[in-house]
């Protein structure tokens, strides 16, 4: 999920202020609210039962990137099965899955996969979406504005 603030010019003009006097700012405010972003997604994002889990849920990191008259905010993951958590896959993927902005095709035919080289075969229809990242980005939208909005104020520290 990405928090991207632009415009920091006119912004800064606004506010009667410099735009490298403002920049400092905001990356502090947006820095803070990815923060939040990553807390509520750690604590939304499910872990594997059955196994000692918890990978995809240490593996969520903020990162901060101040351009030249913008400010981004990204909290993500380098996991390569985070996305099929995220969405689901397969048939119950499609039928789970409440995130209708992001267009995405599912599988609609059952298939089988080997958890262990072989010993045990599965057939399945897929997974259910299991949503961590989105869902905290948009519970956490009103307390990121307010956190952008407070460090540039000077309030938030």
């Amino acid at each position: 999920m990405q928090i991207k603030v632009v415009g920091l010019k006119k912004f800064a003009t606004k506010l009667g202020r410099m735009k490298s006097d403002i920049l400092p700012d905001v990356e502090r405010g947006v820095k803070l609210a990815t923060v939040v972003v990553e807390g509520r997604a750690k604590a939304l994002c499910p872990t594997n039962k059955y196994r000692a889990g918890g990978e995809l849920r240490q593996s969520i990191h903020p990162d901060t990137q101040a351009l030249k008259d913008s400010v981004i905010g990204k909290v993500s993951t380098i996991k390569e099965y985070a996305a099929f958590v995220e969405f689901g896959v397969g048939i119950k993927g499609q039928m789970t899955n409440r995130n209708h902005k992001i267009p995405l095709a599912y599988r609609q035919t059952p298939w089988t996969y080997t958890p262990d080289d072989g010993e045990t075969f599965i057939r399945t229809i897929g997974n259910v979406a299991q949503p961590y990242l989105y869902p905290a980005f948009h519970q956490s939208k009103a307390q990121v504005k307010d956190l952008i909005i407070k460090s540039v104020q000077g309030i938030a520290k």
